[in-house]
């Protein structure tokens, strides 16, 4: 069921209150990518809404089986965690994360740089073009329109804009213009 910020938020916090009653004796680390993360930035504009919060790191199923005493479905997972074990290093390198401003007592949240997803949505597009897919056609729609969010906000509209933003990232520009993402 999609949610809004405020929605996947209370429930982190409801997870932490759960966390204290349950006399969690430590801090959890939790490292976010994916949609919340764009929610968290306000970068998702087209669609404000996110199905879960996808944790970059392996979750412990006591942890998940709190979770799901907060709501049953899947609104915290690690399914992003297998992503990471096949991520190649050329992009595992440029996932970086930071400090959230939402504070807990048992959970300290750490949100994807920019950067970081956007070089994961490149990947998910690289992905899916070496299968075949084209932009009409591709399965992951979410993460074209995702980019086209966050290029819209940071005024990308060519190559060059794009290299100035996140350089490094040149293998991408001609699969961004095949997609529509920029211009030359």
């Amino acid at each position: 069921m999609l949610k809004t910020y405020d929605e996947l938020a209370a429930l982190l916090h409801k997870l932490d209150d759960l966390l204290v009653a349950e006399k969690w004796d430590y801090v959890v680390q939790l490292r976010v990518i994916g949609g919340f993360s764009l929610l968290y930035y306000d970068l998702r504009v087209t669609s404000p809404t996110s199905n879960d919060i996808d944790l970059f790191d392996e979750m412990s199923a006591k942890l998940y089986y709190f979770a799901q005493q907060i709501e049953d479905s899947n609104w915290l997972n690690d399914d992003a965690y297998s992503v990471k074990q096949a991520l190649p290093a050329r992009i595992l390198e440029r996932v970086v994360f930071v400090p959230a401003r939402l504070k807990f007592r048992r959970i300290e949240l750490f949100i994807a740089k920019i950067e970081s997803i956007v070089a994961l949505k490149l990947y998910a597009l690289e992905k899916q073009a070496a299968r075949g897919y084209t932009a009409a056609s591709n399965p992951r729609i979410q993460d074209l329109q995702d980019l086209r969010d966050i290029f819209s906000h940071y005024k990308i509209a060519t190559a060059a804009d794009f290299l100035r933003e996140f350089p490094g990232l040149d293998c991408y520009t001609a699969l961004l213009r095949e997609y529509g993402a920029i211009a030359d």
